[in-house]
C-alpha cells in the first residue's frame, strides 16, 4: 500500500525525493559496489543494506547506517524500527556521518586518489627502469 515502483525518472524527481528522504533500504542482496548508497548518503540518508551486498561492505559502517548479517529479514525488519525509534540527536549524527561518507567518493577526492596512484605507478616504473639501465651498463 506504501510502496511505490516509479520506474525511469529524471535526475530532479531523485533529487526531490532523496531530500524528503530519512532512510534508504538497500534489498539487494548482492552488489558490486552500490552507487546509489552513495548518492543517498549524499543527502544526508543513512542506509541499511545486507553484508551479502560485498561491495557496500566499503561504503556503509554503524558511524552512517546499519549492515545486516546473513540476509537475516528480521533484523532487517527489526533495525528499521530502530531507526524509527532513537532520537533526532543520533539521527543527525548518522546523517552528518553518511554526507561525509559519500564526500570521499566526490569526483575531486576520487580524480585525486586515482592521479595519486598513477603518479606513484610512474614513479615506480621509472625507477625500476633506471635500476635495469643501470645494470646493463
Amino acid at each position: 500500500k506504501n510502496i511505490k515502483l516509479w520506474g525511469f525518472k529524471k535526475y530532479t524527481f531523485i533529487k526531490d525525493y532523496l531530500e524528503s528522504s530519512s532512510l534508504y533500504l538497500m534489498t539487494s542482496f548482492e552488489e558490486s559496489f552500490g552507487l546509489v548508497v552513495i548518492e543517498a548518503m549524499s543527502y544526508g540518508i543513512p542506509c541499511i543494506a545486507f553484508d551479502s551486498a560485498k561491495g557496500i561492505l566499503d561504503v556503509i559502517d554503524n558511524s552512517n547506517g546499519y549492515l545486516i548479517s546473513n540476509r537475516n529479514l528480521k533484523e532487517y525488519s527489526n533495525t528499521i524500527l530502530k531507526y524509527l525509534n532513537i532520537t533526532n540527536k543520533e539521527k543527525k549524527v548518522l546523517s552528518k556521518n553518511a554526507r561525509a561518507t559519500a564526500n570521499k567518493y566526490s569526483f575531486n577526492n576520487v580524480k585525486k586518489e586515482y592521479l595519486q596512484f598513477i603518479t606513484k605507478e610512474i614513479k615506480e616504473k621509472n625507477k625500476n627502469t633506471k635500476i635495469a639501465k643501470n645494470r646493463i651498463l
